[in-house]
């Protein structure tokens, strides 16, 4: 309408978009020391945002919500690139921050390791696994930060 995505108070897509906006704010609310978190996009962020860039969205495709300021929050879209994660390696992907805020609520420090650093600022942190451990069993988040599976393009900025 008047060049704006516009939806239906029904719409599903829009209802699916409001619970989302909940979950985000409940996840900041979770962890209030922390101003970004990735995690895998949702079914009707695909076909939202699908629509806007006017392309299909990838499944392994990534949110990175930052908190600007109470019940503020801005999203953007991170698509898988051209560099696949290696056979025997799991990529996380994350802000820098969240990396330390997660490592030190759980008492611990993050092992060094290569990685890759975007101008946003979101980073891959590559940690090759152990003999027998399959990366498919992995979640899709962890605490904020996007288990990127091997075989799947790192994520790049739309």
């Amino acid at each position: 309408m008047n060049g704006q995505l516009t939806h239906d108070p029904t719409c599903p897509v829009a209802l699916a978009t409001d619970e989302l906006m909940v979950s985000d704010r409940e996840w900041f609310e979770t962890w209030p020391g922390v101003q970004h978190r990735c995690r895998a996009i949702t079914n009707g962020e695909r076909m939202e945002l699908g629509q806007v860039a006017q392309r299909s969205l990838p499944v392994e495709s990534v949110i990175h919500v930052q908190q600007l300021g109470p019940d503020k929050r801005a999203r953007s879209l991170y698509v898988p690139g051209d560099q696949l994660v290696e056979a025997g390696v799991v990529a996380l992907f994350g802000h820098p921050e969240t990396f330390d805020y997660v490592a030190a609520q759980q008492g611990q420090t993050l092992p060094s390791t290569p990685r890759g650093v975007l101008p946003s600022g979101l980073e891959a942190r590559m940690f090759q696994l152990p003999d027998g451990v399959d990366a498919t069993t992995f979640i899709t988040e962890l605490d904020g930060i996007v288990v990127v599976r091997p075989g799947v393009g790192l994520p790049v900025r739309v």
